[in-house]
């Protein structure tokens, strides 16, 4: 279970995340740039099934149903879980779902969102449930575990960090094959390794261990025997970002 904060998330491994929370307004208007587009995109389909005669008798039926069902509901769920947790009305707007651990959203929790908005939304137990709530989260939001962020505040607040193999590590970070971490993984490795300071020496030790053990089957070669874990992850980031060529963790 996760513990919150405003406009934060302590993860289970007690590593703090700090966002700014999407609000309702940029949330609506998100949401109206979002309708304007599977509108024209359900018209642009009756039109094509219309000239291909597709909507007559129990064959227009069958197409208009499946029309619906992917207008309103495959389509969004795709498209948010495909683009870490974005829409076309949450990009332009700057906004992104979140799990309530602080990571990246899969198509469960994108369907279960997508699946409860028509009903909440038309019934306006979204906007209740939402203003109620301090993480400004509708009821698919609560279950499916996620929350929405505003992305273009938060990545203003993310400090430029370039990662360097530490001493007597050069040589083996020279070989390291980190091809297998995700940039998720990696930023989670990289919110540990800043917010090091803040953890009590048995904390820092234990975490980095667990955070080492996961790491280590994802990469090759193996880390030579005796590296502490903390010097571990450290190359790895630093191969990383060499890899990736990015210092911001995204």
């Amino acid at each position: 279970m996760s513990t919150f904060g405003s406009g934060s998330v302590v993860t289970p491994e007690a590593v703090q995340l700090d966002f700014s929370l999407g609000g309702l307004a940029t949330r609506t208007l998100a949401k109206v740039v979002d309708l304007g587009i599977m509108a024209a995109f359900a018209i642009a389909c009756l039109v094509a099934l219309a000239y291909t005669g597709m909507l007559r008798g129990t064959v227009g039926v069958i197409s208009v149903s499946l029309l619906v069902f992917v207008t309103l509901l495959v389509v969004p769920a795709v498209t948010e879980a495909v683009w870490n947790g974005r829409t076309p009305g949450k990009k332009l707007l700057g906004l992104r779902v979140l799990t309530t651990e602080g990571g990246p959203i899969g198509f469960r929790h994108s369907l279960i969102r997508c699946l409860i908005q028509w009903v909440e939304i038309p019934l306006g137990i979204a906007l209740l449930v939402a203003i109620t709530n301090p993480r400004s989260q509708r009821v698919g939001d609560l279950a499916a575990g996620t929350f929405v962020i505003k992305e273009r505040d938060a990545s203003a607040r993310v400090v430029a960090t370039a990662f360097l193999p530490p001493p007597g590590l050069e040589a083996y970070c020279s070989v390291l094959d980190v091809g297998r971490i995700t940039s998720e993984q990696f930023l989670f490795i990289r919110n540990f390794l800043l917010r090091v300071t803040e953890l009590d020496g048995a904390s820092r030790f234990n975490l980095a261990n667990r955070l080492a053990s996961t790491v280590v089957t994802r990469v090759s070669p193996a880390p030579p025997n005796g590296v502490p874990a903390e010097f571990f992850l450290v190359g790895v980031c630093a191969v990383y970002q060499a890899r990736v060529g990015t210092f911001d963790g995204r």
